[in-house]
């Protein structure tokens, strides 16, 4: 099993703190059967079908999959950035308030203040032509009245909390004058510049080195802690988020396959695919090879009936014909209070360790 954190112990002190009293408040966010489906030209292309997760503020929740999971459209259509190719359905509840249910016009006050994001790409998020502190003045002045003096202390003070040295000076910088790192931490910046409730960070640490992803998921978390405001963490890598998430969400063909505490995921995987992306983790613990998951990740446009992992699934010979034929329902693990699991091999019993 993969080790979490030093000395055997499981994510470090965040998972102690921030797992049992979050679940008698209310969620900051809240996905209820979120559906996403692209106009093909074949036809209709799901890619989220049926996803529903809660954020509370304090915690960060982790979507974790391969590419073409689900896990970016999940976040766009969250942030109502989808195009007009997509159609969405279900809810996406911040702090109460229904954004599939208001028009276009009144989300927009919402974007930044209440729920935020971090994309992909920093170099292609930002804008090359302005300055980094411009952004930053842009995105604070958009909800607040005040004037340009003001908004560039806030962006100086802003830069200098994400830990970019010698922010008066870099405050006047281009994005081609910041190294990778550097962007990365100037998009957080601009992203928490307004206090939002919600900050949903999507592969923040993608193209960075080991070192420089390490500061950012610890930026990332400190903000979380400090500013008491939920963060959805999207990575494609378990081991990012071991020491970080708080619950977890395994995403797999636009649904969540399972979900729990990063104990529940990491100690008692209940989903073969869970298993699976544990296998495919380098950790300090094991030698050799790391363990491949056969096969191609199930595609909107010719999803496998039944169970669409059940093509790659090393038990789905076991169960036999309900893997092909039934889609497993995502339903609460025996004697835990929130670990689910849409697996029919595991219904009744453990997943054999890997």
């Amino acid at each position: 099993m993969v080790e979490l954190g030093k000395n055997g112990e499981h994510g470090g002190s965040r998972h102690a703190v921030h797992t049992s009293p979050l679940l008698d408040q209310q969620p900051v966010l809240s996905l209820r059967d979120l559906q996403v489906t692209f106009r093909g030209t074949s036809g209709p292309v799901p890619a989220v079908n049926g996803v529903t997760l809660e954020a509370h503020a304090g915690q960060v929740v982790a979507i974790v999959g391969e590419s073409g999971s689900g896990k970016s459209a999940t976040a766009l259509a969250s942030m109502g950035l989808l195009p007009d190719s997509a159609t969405v359905t279900g809810s996406v509840l911040v702090e109460g308030t229904d954004l599939n249910a208001i028009p276009e016009k009144q989300r927009v006050p919402l974007r930044g203040s209440s729920i935020a994001m971090i994309f992909q790409d920093a170099l292609a998020a930002l804008n090359p032509y302005r300055t980094v502190g411009r952004q930053i003045i842009d995105a604070y002045r958009l909800h607040h009245d005040v004037d340009k003096r003001t908004a560039r202390e806030r962006a100086v003070e802003v830069l200098d909390r994400v830990g970019i040295r010698d922010a008066t000076r870099r405050v006047d910088d281009y994005p081609h004058e910041f190294s990778g790192g550097m962007r990365q931490r100037a998009m957080i910046a601009m992203a928490v510049v307004n206090d939002p409730t919600i900050l949903i960070a999507d592969e923040p640490t993608t193209a960075l080195d080991v070192t420089v992803q390490r500061q950012v998921l610890d930026l990332l978390t400190g903000l979380t802690d400090d500013l008491g405001m939920a963060l959805v963490l999207i990575t494609h890598d378990l081991g990012v988020v071991a020491e970080v998430a708080d619950q977890i969400a395994v995403m797999y063909a636009g649904r969540i396959v399972e979900s729990g505490s990063v104990l529940d995921i990491f100690d008692h995987p209940a989903h073969p695919y869970t298993q699976a992306l544990l296998g495919a983790t380098p950790n300090l613990e094991t030698s050799g090879r790391l363990a491949a998951i056969p096969g191609v990740p199930a595609s909107g446009t010719n999803l496998p009936s039944g169970c669409p992992f059940h093509p790659r699934c090393a038990f789905a010979a076991e169960v036999g014909e309900a893997c092909r034929t039934k889609r497993p329902v995502l339903e609460l693990r025996p004697g835990t209070p929130a670990h689910r699991a849409a697996c029919h091999f595991t219904t009744d019993r453990e997943l054999p360790d890997a």
